[in-house]
């Protein structure tokens, strides 16, 4: 096994997830595509709220009894979003961690390399528009909407993907509520007419015309969330 104590969340869509019992038995897959046998160690969820949605309803059932470490990512993490050495040689960090794999150059100013050698994109919510969006239009609407005076930047600082190993002590920054307040975000599918009114997408993307542009901003924003110190709006 290569993951040692660390625990692994999997958020899982028709991915292959063979790889998981070759690095732990310390986890919990779960399925949104309905193509595994529901167990222990496998549970299945609507297919809602994306990746982001798998990761807040595991904090939210789990939230008194939150392992040491938890290593939330997507059964394709690897290669898509890290290599695999970088990977082996990452998960059993016991300090926040993105796990992410940036080599590309930035292009056009609209993605820079962070300080920490990661990926950092324009603060222009230009994702949004190619979306469904019934609750926040904008990166900066979302950070308002939950925080008291929150950080106003140039570019966001996230790993693309979020794919995070988190300790519990940052998640643990924020109640319960506030997680349960980012799920309810992102707990629906666009309509046909809600997708028609989105821009089109290349034809081998347009399932992804009805996943929430929510989940686009809230995947920018975890970074900045369990690394920031933020004070909660009251409701």
């Amino acid at each position: 096994m290569k993951i040692k104590t660390n625990f692994l969340v999997v958020s899982q869509y028709h991915f292959d997830v063979s790889w998981v019992e070759d690095y732990t038995n310390n986890y919990i897959i779960y399925d949104k595509g309905h193509t595994m046998q529901e167990s222990e160690k496998v549970k299945r969820l609507p297919n809602l709220g994306h990746n982001i949605g798998t990761y807040m309803t595991h904090i939210i059932e789990n939230y008194d009894s939150l392992h040491d470490v938890t290593i939330f990512v997507k059964g394709d993490v690897f290669p898509r979003h890290c290599n695999q050495e970088k990977f082996d040689r990452l998960v059993n960090n016991k300090t926040f961690t993105s796990l992410e794999s940036y080599d590309s150059e930035p292009e056009n100013g609209l993605h820079v390399k962070a300080a920490d050698g990661g990926y950092a994109e324009v603060n222009n919510s230009w994702y949004v528009s190619r979306h469904v969006s019934r609750h926040i239009q904008t990166y900066n609407e979302f950070m308002s909407r939950m925080f008291k005076n929150p950080p106003r930047t140039n570019f966001v600082r996230f790993p693309p993907g979020a794919n995070f190993i988190v300790p519990k002590h940052y998640i643990y920054k924020y109640p319960k509520s506030f997680y349960e307040k980012i799920n309810s975000f992102i707990q629906y599918l666009g309509t046909e007419e809600e997708c028609l009114r989105s821009k089109p997408l290349p034809p081998d993307m347009n399932r992804l015309e009805s996943i929430p542009a929510e989940c686009y901003i809230i995947e920018r924003a975890l970074h900045t969330i369990w690394t920031g110190d933020f004070e909660v709006n009251d409701d």
